[in-house]
């Protein structure tokens, strides 16, 4: 992947008095590459829109007569066939990549008397990408291509007239040198994406040790925030409506800002007392209004004590809260139509479906799942399957009705620092996180399942993703928006050991610093079994890293 990187820096500071410091901080960055990957594969598994399939017609008037014959002789029925081909004819797919970041801020800091400092800024900053990919082709095209017949004129032609008028060339896909380069004019097509974010951010803040306490300087900061952010992901017409042999990418646009105030104190509560060298309090509090979510707030609460010189214990419980990204929120997404059995079928009593085949057979739900399928009107019933009817459409987008994850920590741990051995530290901190209310997706089937499981019946998250027909109960459509359903927790220890000392004429550094991952589960939602992903890819047991320094 060659690329050329350019980067430009500037800080400026100029002191207009004793207290009062005006700056200016620049920065640029550019960043061009160019990738390529094996060409693109034509057929099955190609979507079309709405069509997860390109297959060949059997009727293709290239398809080669004994290819033909074979495939009748297997099915005299069949009128298409799955195929795959690699279209080398494009050339490889290739992405032409080019982004550029810039940053500046301006700001005033300084002190305000001999107690107390000060910082107020302005930051704005902007990150753009603009891509193109090549060796795809339009799946439209390629679709309506395959589907030819005689023009009456000893050639071929499109069997679609609307493809006909927009200028449809047949595409002969069978031996190497049968493709064109006006079938390929037909067929092949650059993709173009751009990106764009800005952020605004205005900060203030004050910091200082306001009195002196008997174990020390009590230290305090507080201050005022507002950002902004913006986001928006355009792809071209073709690429937006899935009709390029890429990836779907749906244009997404949004925006939010919020408002956050927040206050830190050092508390110093005894120092050179019995069994406490030192003991203290760090303290923090964050309250924020977000103009997607509203308001939502944040704290720590930490303890610090020395009871020996050489030993230090610290720990504490936290807080914190991520609010939904704009892609989360405002993805436009797509429709999409999903399998799922519906749980609520013979009103949750199962048996098997009136089709009488063997496959088609409905699970005996539980008795509470029965209960809630009783109070939907038709569900009684309800016989999918004898409808021919085993999925539904919807959308898989953003969800501007997400909230916030919250999570709680809870850490302790030491640090000891031996006076008999110089320039030794040792650290060990025990951790223990949880996050409620996490954002995730389902799947068609635990959407339909969850729904009438869960004990907040009808009115749980799954429910509201659901449309049901009134009085025959059928799902009419199964969205796959983004929920605040899902839990994570972690639980560890992390670990460092710090020593230096001298060897000949220098000094030599060793660092280790690693985690030790006790466990790692994810639960889906309320009630679903847990994902235990520790001593997983990505999560190992233990994780090291070792680094000697020598300075002369």
């Amino acid at each position: 992947v060659p690329s050329t990187r350019a980067q430009m820096n500037a800080n400026i500071n100029y002191e207009v008095t004793e207290r009062a410091n005006v700056f200016v901080e620049l920065s640029y960055n550019e960043l061009q590459s160019y990738s390529e990957l094996e060409p693109i594969f034509a057929g099955q598994f190609i979507s079309v829109g709405p069509i997860p399939n390109i297959n060949m017609p059997v009727d293709n008037p290239f398809m080669p007569t004994e290819l033909r014959d074979a495939i009748l002789a297997g099915d005299p029925t069949a009128e298409e066939v799955t195929m795959r081909r690699r279209m080398v004819e494009l050339g490889g797919r290739t992405g032409d990549v080019q982004r550029r970041v810039f940053r500046t801020a301006l700001g005033l800091n300084g002190e305000l008397n001999d107690t107390w400092d000060y910082e107020v800024y302005y930051q704005y900053g902007n990150y753009g990408q603009d891509q193109t990919n090549g060796g795809v082709f339009n799946t439209k095209n390629f679709y309506d291509a395959l589907r030819a017949e005689p023009d009456g004129e000893g050639g071929f032609q499109c069997t679609d007239s609307f493809a006909r008028s927009l200028g449809c060339v047949p595409i002969d896909i069978f031996g190497a040198g049968s493709i064109t380069d006006e079938m390929l004019g037909w067929v092949g097509v650059d993709s173009q994406l751009t990106q764009r974010m800005d952020q605004e951010v205005i900060s203030a803040s004050v910091s200082g040790f306001p009195f002196e306490m008997p174990a020390g300087d009590l230290g305090l900061a507080f201050g005022y925030e507002w950002r902004e952010e913006y986001s928006a992901y355009n792809s071209d017409s073709l690429a937006a409506s899935g009709l390029t042999s890429g990836n779907t990418i749906p244009n997404t646009r949004g925006k939010y800002d919020v408002n956050e105030f927040f206050v830190e104190a050092i508390v110093p509560l005894f120092s050179d007392a019995p069994a406490a060298e030192y003991l203290g309090l760090e303290l923090a509090f964050r309250a924020s209004d977000y103009s997607t979510i509203g308001s939502t707030d944040a704290y720590k609460a930490y303890l610090d004590w020395q009871p020996l010189e050489d030993l230090r214990f610290r720990g504490g419980i936290s807080t914190a809260v991520r609010a939904p990204n704009i892609g989360e929120l405002f993805d436009p997404g797509s429709e999409t139509f999903r399998n799922f059995t519906d749980p609520c079928a013979f009103g949750g009593a199962g048996g098997a479906s009136a089709t009488g085949l063997p496959a088609d057979v409905y699970e005996t739900q539980s008795a509470q799942v029965q209960a809630n399928c009783a109070t939907i009107p038709g569900t009684a019933t309800l016989d999918p399957f004898a409808l021919n009817i085993r999925s539904a459409g919807g959308f898989d987008a953003g969800n501007p009705n997400l909230n916030e994850e919250s999570s709680d920590s809870m850490t302790f741990g030491f640090v000891y620092q031996p006076s008999g051995i110089e320039n030794l530290a040792i650290t060990i901190d025990y951790y223990e996180i949880t996050v409620d209310e996490a954002i995730s997706g389902f799947t068609a089937q635990t959407t339909a399942d969850q729904c009438v499981r869960q004990p907040n019946f009808p009115n749980n998250p799954f429910c509201s993703l659901i449309q049901r027909d009134p009085v025959t109960g059928l799902i009419l459509r199964i969205d796959n928006f983004q929920i605040n359903v899902a839990e994570f927790e972690a639980t560890g220890v992390d670990f460092t050991a710090d020593y230096s000392f001298d060897v000949g004429p220098g000094n030599l550094n060793l660092n280790l610093i690693g985690t030790y991952s006790m466990s790692n589960d994810f639960v889906p939602f309320t009630g679903g079994v847990p994902v235990d992903s520790q001593g997983e890819i990505g999560v190992p047991d233990l994780k090291a890293n070792l680094t000697s320094t020598y300075v002369m």
